[in-house]
């Protein structure tokens, strides 16, 4: 059964599948393959539909400037925005906290099989093995994901449109309110991506620090809430709008790419110490 497995993961279409992606992240990979169990078989994200669906909204948006009545089409569309959107929030919150808590357990067990040593004489640099538990973590959630990435796609547009009309007039300022909200647009399905590897490595620190799976469990959760809290009540101050537009859409994806490494250095460090 399991040189089934490995024979369908390191079949060229599995190879193929994965090729975008650097070799600590691939399925193929013996420390993301024993982390995945049965969850081998999710499929990658489809970058290139993405793309398209984003360039969809562009053209829409673009050829709004000289047909305004575009906007005013697609607001109809809000309603079905409402009702998906708050689910598509629940499915990710659940997302994010498995991501959380199978990367806090992966590492924490380490230190409680006391196989430590292992990961020290392993040919890649730990820095790497903590990735590929991370990158286990987040494929298996992956469906799940793509799925968040999608939806925000087909649907966000009306309530962004919405949201920054009433930020930035769009009568006033009809060119900044339409890069407004394609940049916001862009910046949230980047940020699905950076917030899964960030709540994943939020968990590898936290499994570093101890042998025992509840406490790295709760500092996982604890740390990744105090995160959310700060990037969603940082929008509540009162600033100008440069400062609102810099925290709305650039904040959230500048904060994962500073703290995911430091992450991964406290895990390394807190693994090696002893």
């Amino acid at each position: 059964m399991f040189d089934a497995v490995v024979a369908r993961l390191t079949a060229p279409e599995a190879r193929e599948i994965d090729r975008g992606l650097p070799e600590w992240a691939r399925r193929s990979n013996p420390i993301v393959r024993r982390h995945l169990g049965e969850h081998w078989k999710m499929m990658a994200l489809d970058i290139t539909v993405v793309a398209r669906l984003f360039m969809i909204n562009g053209i829409v948006i673009l050829l709004s400037l000289p047909m305004p009545f575009l906007l005013t089409m697609i607001m109809p569309t809000v309603t079905v925005s409402f009702v998906l959107l708050p689910t598509g929030f629940i499915l990710y919150g659940q997302s994010l906290l498995m991501i959380g808590i199978v990367s806090a357990i992966v590492v924490s067990d380490e230190r409680r099989n006391r196989s430590l040593d292992l990961l020290r004489v392993c040919p890649r640099p730990l820095w790497q093995v903590l990735y590929s538990k991370v990158a286990a973590a987040v494929w298996r959630q992956l469906e799940n994901l793509t799925l968040i990435i999608t939806t925000l796609a087909l649907f966000s547009l009306p309530l962004l449109i919405i949201q920054y009309d009433m930020t930035i007039s769009t009568s006033e300022n009809p060119i900044l309110m339409r890069v407004a909200v394609m940049l916001a647009l862009a910046s949230s399905l980047i940020r699905i991506l950076l917030e899964a590897a960030l709540v994943g490595a939020i968990g590898a620190m936290a499994g570093a620090s101890t042998s025992m799976r509840a406490p790295a469990v709760i500092a996982t959760v604890l740390l990744s809430a105090a995160y959310f809290l700060f990037i969603n009540l940082f929008r509540l101050v009162h600033m100008d709008l440069e400062a609102r537009l810099f925290v709305e859409i650039f904040l959230p994806l500048l904060l994962p790419v500073i703290i995911i490494p430091l992450c991964f250095r406290a895990a390394a460090y807190m693994l090696t110490r002893d």
